[in-house]
């Protein structure tokens, strides 16, 4: 057995071992961002290109026309990637900062850095996306294209932009509360964070293109990180939005070692390292093999406006309670065709997902009008969806949701499956990664959909 897959049997969650994790100390309870100390960091407040209409107070984008990378577009990009939206105040003083993405338990463990070069008023150099204040805080001054091209394998994107970014994962933000499983939280967490990146930005006329394969020792070593503490899960170069498809190969991590404690985050997350000698394996398919025709969707991917994207990206926000009332068929086929628009439209380049053909979309409808109760598979390739267990499932549903009333109230549940021996045969331990990304990724599509 695999270290990723070992990991993932011994993080399931079950009624038995529910109860058996230690409780939470609040004495420990870390920071969910990071606060680096520098009289040369880069305000960005000023620049953003989001106004307040005079009447309704809603959030409206200025004018973008200009599609140059400049400090504007790049301030108004790390907002809706994961910046602040709203503050509140609690007790003692205490602020809560809502953020763009979702996070479970409001975590946070996703840091951003950007890498930049050639930009008007900011100089070269690696900086950290200080959320907190809307700023950029200088880490190393230069520029690291050449590092970069060489810890990416040189992927064409890398050359074309001058902006890279890099997605991190703080283990312990998250570990803190959700123990070893925190690792699995961490990926969908930080697709969240990459999926509004890569939806946002042709909104400014760019485009961000995940970077999957990269040397992980060497990336976390020129960020300076303690492995144990961060480590890199991600890389994305944003680029003009008529540049071409920007997909590199992908390669198998094969040096996991032989004895490895898969209670260890950090350590299976080295489990999926690249090197640089792997074997160049064929580039992820982004064309699934098509299931037996069901019922076409009945509605397209919603047609973001740049202002309905942006008014929805900084209104979100994270509820426990449904109403278990009805939904219609029809909003339900909005949200499925806008979480997999780039495979049913190529409204998003297919660069924008890494694997999206190794998971499996399932539809749990429980209260929808105009569809039969039931399991449904749903297939991106035919923009169908079928029914292949009819039923009413929703004491079922309540039950593998540990009891949350989120499983009780849904009018419908969509689950993402996997085949590990298929991951595995592809990509090694790294695929791991890749379905956690991409599966974040999706559901921030379909949970932006559904606001």
């Amino acid at each position: 057995m695999t270290p990723t897959r070992e990991y993932h049997e011994s993080t399931k969650y079950s009624p038995e071992n529910l109860g058996t994790q230690a409780s939470l100390n609040w004495a420990r309870q870390p920071e969910p961002y990071k606060t680096f100390q520098s009289t040369e960091r880069v305000e960005l407040v000023e620049d953003l290109l989001v106004g307040r209409d005079p009447v309704s107070g809603i959030p409206r984008l200025d004018d973008i026309s200009s599609g140059m990378l400049d400090r504007a577009v790049l301030s108004t990009l790390l907002l809706h990637t994961n910046g602040v939206t709203a503050v509140l105040k609690e007790a003692e003083g205490k602020e809560h900062f809502f953020r763009a993405a979702p996070s479970a338990g409001a975590l946070y463990p996703t840091e951003i850095y950007v890498a930049l070069r050639d930009l008007p008023d900011i100089a070269d150099g690696l900086y950290n996306y200080q959320v907190r204040h809307h700023c950029l805080a200088p880490l190393l001054g230069g520029d690291f294209w050449n590092d970069l091209d060489a810890i990416a394998f040189s992927h064409p994107a890398v050359r074309r932009s001058r902006c890279m970014i890099l997605f991190s994962a703080v283990f312990f933000r998250s570990s803190w509360r959700y123990h070893e499983r925190a690792y699995r939280r961490i990926l969908l967490d930080t697709g969240h964070v990459v999926g509004n990146a890569t939806i946002f930005a042709p909104v400014l006329g760019h485009r961000c293109v995940p970077i999957p394969d990269f040397r992980d020792a060497d990336l976390d070593a020129l960020m300076l990180f303690d492995r144990d503490v961060e480590s890199s899960l991600l890389l994305a170069a944003v680029v003009e939005e008529d540049t071409g498809p920007q997909t590199g190969p992908r390669r198998r991590s094969t040096h996991a070692p032989a004895a490895l404690d898969v209670h260890s985050i950090p350590a299976v997350h080295r489990a999926g390292d690249l090197h640089g000698d792997e074997t160049e394996g064929a580039s992820a398919s982004h064309e699934t093999a098509a299931l037996p025709t069901g019922e076409t969707l009945t509605r397209p991917p919603i047609p973001w406006t740049p202002d309905d994207l942006c008014q929805t990206i900084l209104n979100r926000r994270s509820t426990r309670r449904l109403t278990g009332g009805p939904l219609p068929v029809e909003e339900l086929d909005q949200v499925l065709a806008t979480g997999y628009a780039d495979q049913m439209e190529g409204r998003l380049r297919s660069d924008a997902l890494i694997a999206p053909d190794l998971l499996k979309t399932w539809v749990i409808a429980l209260n929808v009008t105009g569809l039969e109760p039931g399991v449904h598979v749903f297939d991106p390739a035919t923009a169908s969806r079928r029914l292949v267990r009819p039923g009413s499932f929703g004491l079922q549903c309540h039950a593998f949701c540990l009891g949350q009333e989120l499983g009780r109230d849904a009018s419908a549940v969509i689950v993402h499956t996997a085949s590990l021996d298929d991951v595995d045969e592809r990509f090694g331990d790294r695929g791991y990664r890749y379905l956690g990304l991409d599966a974040g990724q999706i559901g921030e599509r379909m949970n932006l959909a559904a606001v």
